[in-house]
């Protein structure tokens, strides 16, 4: 085992724990739970990576974006070779599939000081044989290895309880992370031992050919359909209501002098037009936020993923792509951010698709005050329908041919679970 020292680079002694591992292994739930922070989000060191900050008073944790391999294994492995030699790489490999994940992630991080992070451990059958194997395989790599169920990993509080009420198992977790973080090992480039036992989610409707694709669309269709329904309901009694509250002072605006009247109080002015942007556009910005922080959190996303790839690459997207097309309907900022995980082939087609045919969350709202209006609230679903069909057709015109030839990109399905409430805030 390596000892530790902190690094005091930015005069904080804060120690850097970088963390790895391919998509849907539950790496930003493990670390937001490890921290209990909120990440800001930045370029690592100088690489084209995109990374999400957690910071404790003790630790930096650096989440890197889920490994695709083929697509995303050079930009990882340049990330990973701006890791200081005194840092520690945390592993994250999901128990369902420890060998296959290590036998590919090991060669990324060879040489470098770490630990292992086993999650969904819940999702197999605890014995006293499981552990040995969990011991042996540790004990091969030389590196600390702790199975965790990520969604009950919380922080000790002061009075030695956990936040969460989940027991003692989460500070067993919790102190178990800490130590193998104290007290990390060298990765080798391969594993000898492995565990022999992969468990595959069971199969739903995602998975059966054309209803899966169905019920994919359906769901990415909805968060549109519930902002449809509150814009012309609550949105639509409030309405009114904000634009008398607001009349008053709008007529007295108008009694100033230029330019000042004519950017107060014009048809478009901050006063007559500024507060309906939070009425219509701000509410639907979060139902897209709160949809989608559903859907990430309990494995719809990636469910959906690939069931809506076969059919998206046609068009020169992936199932992941489309996702991120229809997170720009609640805002384009951060779908267009979510394209880091996109596949190196793609990823600038789908900025595309999402500012040619993502009506963001002014857009879209407004788009639907304009039809209530006018007693026109069917159109929305011909203005969607318009939206998807150009979009598709804009994006097969630019597509390069690499875009359609791509190999799905998610090697394996996820296990869908309840939503966490805190981790979808978090999201949203």
């Amino acid at each position: 085992m390596g000892e530790r020292t902190r690094d005091g680079g930015a005069g904080t002694g804060r120690e850097t724990i970088v963390v790895v591992g391919k998509e849907s292994v539950g790496k930003s739930e493990l670390v937001a739970a490890l921290t209990g922070d909120r990440p800001t989000s930045g370029n690592f060191r100088g690489t084209t990576v995109r990374s999400e900050r957690y910071v404790t008073d003790e630790y930096t944790f650096v989440d890197t974006p889920g490994i695709v391999l083929d697509a995303d294994t050079e930009a990882t492995r340049a990330a990973l070779n701006a890791v200081d030699n005194e840092e520690t790489v945390l592993l994250v490999v999901p128990a369902t599939d420890v060998d296959s994940d290590l036998a590919d992630l090991l060669a990324l991080v060879e040489d470098q000081l770490g630990a292992v992070v086993v999650t969904f451990w819940d999702k197999v059958e605890e014995t006293d044989e499981t552990r040995r194997e969990i011991a042996r395989l540790s004990a091969d790599i030389g590196v600390p290895i702790v199975p965790v169920d990520a969604r009950h990993v919380s922080r000790p509080i002061a009075d030695g309880g956990v936040d969460t009420g989940t027991g003692s198992q989460a500070i067993t977790d919790y102190d178990g992370i800490m130590r193998a973080l104290e007290q990390p090992g060298v990765f080798p480039v391969a594993a000898t031992h492995t565990i022999g036992r992969q468990v595959e989610p069971p199969e739903r409707i995602f998975e059966r050919p054309y209803l899966g694709t169905v019920a994919s669309i359906a769901l990415l269709l909805f968060p549109a359909a519930v902002a449809v329904w509150f814009a012309n309901t609550l949105a639509g009694e409030l309405d009114p209501l904000v634009g008398a509250a607001f009349e008053p002072l709008a007529t007295w605006a108008a009694t100033l002098p230029d330019p000042l009247a004519t950017i107060l109080a014009n048809q478009y002015g901050l006063l007559s037009m500024g507060p309906f942007l939070f009425v219509w556009a701000g509410p639907t910005m979060l139902i897209f936020a709160v949809i989608i922080g559903v859907y990430k959190n309990t494995g719809l996303v990636m469910r959906m993923t690939i069931s809506l790839h076969p059919t998206m690459r046609r068009i020169g997207l992936t199932g992941r792509d489309l996702v991120r097309v229809v997170m720009g309907f609640g805002c384009n900022v951060p779908a267009v951010i979510n394209t880091r995980s996109c596949s190196d082939c793609t990823r600038c087609t789908t900025i595309s698709a999402i500012s040619f045919g993502s009506a963001c969350s002014y857009q879209f709202p407004a788009t639907l005050a304009v039809f209530a209006a006018v007693g026109m609230w069917w159109l929305v679903g011909p203005y969607i329908v318009v939206l998807a069909v150009t979009t598709f057709i804009s994006v097969a015109v630019i597509a390069p041919a690499a875009a359609r030839e791509s190999h799905p990109v998610i090697e394996r399905g996820t296990f869908l679970t309840w939503p966490d409430p805190r981790a979808v805030a978090r999201e949203a």
